[in-house]
């Protein structure tokens, strides 16, 4: 065997013998990507179970918003116009006036942004699933789109995700 042909071979015999002493994750790591064999479970039960759940805290904090919208309209001061003056609604705290309305409607901002960072990576999951296959996804916006009672202002851009909430299983 000439000093060429024992290069060529080194890496090959480097890796047959690194994959004899992996274990366990390491030993599977390898196996999955130097055979090209992916192992990963999708996880969508608890991914749409956890969708749920923030579906149910933004309802939940949306129900406390609008409470505290409606006593803020019963006043008698600036606060009855802070559905109609952003400006006075989010700097009402530094100013004495509670700011309650805007806590509460930045943690739905909050809420709302991690349930959309959440829809869009479960998007993936689901988007393989046959209980969601894609010939039964709506988006939204075409739901909505021949409607009266929406506007497509009042939609939730699909990179949110939206699309995966809403569908209809055909049997």
């Amino acid at each position: 065997m000439s000093y060429g042909n024992f290069v060529n071979i080194l890496p090959a015999f480097t890796i047959c013998i690194f994959s004899v002493m992996a274990t366990g994750y390491t030993k599977l790591g390898q196996f999955m990507t130097t055979q090209h064999y992916a192992i990963f479970r999708q996880f969508q039960s608890l991914a749409a179970r956890d969708l749920l759940y923030l579906q149910a805290e933004l309802v939940q904090l949306d129900i406390e918003h609008q409470q505290v919208a409606q006593t803020d309209r019963e006043c008698t001061d600036e606060r009855q116009h802070y559905d109609r003056e952003w400006w006075h609604l989010s700097n009402s705290e530094p100013r004495g006036l509670g700011g309650e309305q805007w806590a509460s409607a930045l943690k739905i901002r909050s809420k709302l942004r991690e349930y959309c960072n959440d829809t869009s990576l479960s998007s993936h999951l689901f988007s393989s699933s046959h209980l969601f296959s894609s010939s039964h996804l709506f988006s939204s916006s075409h739901l909505f789109s021949s409607s009266h009672l929406f506007s497509s202002s009042h939609l939730f851009s699909s990179s949110c995700g939206i699309r995966i909430l809403i569908s209809i299983r055909l049997r």
